[in-house]
């Protein structure tokens, strides 16, 4: 769902509406189409999603689970959360700062939790210290490869997620919507990280002469809270 954010006039739009997606550009806001594949089948060409609805419905599942469970959190416990709200700030497609509820503390902070450990917490965490974003740096970025080498260590309680657009034209700025996870760093990796097999199963062979960017996120393995990310971009050889 696209946002919009009023002043005077229009001054910023993000998100999708139907199939068409607002992102910007060094020219100002573009409205580009969403991307798509072809598949071959006995009936012929048709033109599919190119998210995976088995993973969709998983999601799905999944929040479902965690939104229910919170029929079953005592009042005490539904106090404290709460009143740690304020402690877990969270942002919207605008990068605007939205104050969350107890109710929508519990299931954002469950949601990444119920990820990495299958198992919900009762009361919300402790506030954990915030850590730097590490670096990367492209190796090779080409029709054939695509590699990074890791600025540090990825740190104990962490794991680190590499992203990426799709190959985009020059002058063409993506939005943080437009990066996709498609490789997890476990603790304690440094080093290059080889990322061309991930890249192409979720968006084909880059293209050169493009620009591809990509990115390191970590994520805490206690809460599931995501890091900044660390961006760089490269033109495809």
């Amino acid at each position: 769902m696209a946002l919009v954010q009023f002043s005077s006039i229009v001054t910023k739009i993000v998100g999708k509406v139907k199939g068409h997606h607002f992102s910007g550009s060094l020219g100002g806001a573009t409205l580009q189409s969403c991307p798509s594949q072809k598949t071959s089948g006995y009936t012929g060409s048709q033109t599919t999603s190119a998210t995976n609805p088995y993973n969709r419905a998983q999601v799905s599942k999944t929040l479902i689970y965690i939104v229910r469970s919170w029929k079953s959190v005592s009042a005490s416990n539904k106090l404290a959360w709460a009143a740690a709200a304020p402690n877990f700030p969270t942002t919207n497609k605008l990068g605007v700062a939205v104050k969350p509820s107890g109710y929508h503390t519990y299931v954002h902070l469950n949601y990444g939790y119920y990820l990495q450990n299958a198992a919900l917490l009762s009361t919300p965490p402790a506030i954990q210290i915030g850590i730097l974003p590490i670096s990367i740096l492209a190796v090779v970025i080409s029709s054939s490869a695509v590699t990074v080498s890791l600025g540090a260590i990825i740190p104990a309680n962490y794991t680190g997620y590499i992203l990426a657009t799709k190959s985009i034209s020059a002058g063409v700025k993506p939005s943080p919507s437009d990066f996709t996870q498609i490789k997890p760093v476990a603790t304690g990796t440094s080093g290059d990280v080889l990322c061309f097999n991930d890249y192409v199963s979720k968006f084909g062979t880059p293209i050169t002469g493009d620009t591809l960017w990509l990115a390191l996120q970590l994520r805490s393995t206690i809460t599931g809270l995501k890091g900044q990310m660390y961006i760089i971009a490269n033109v495809i050889s």
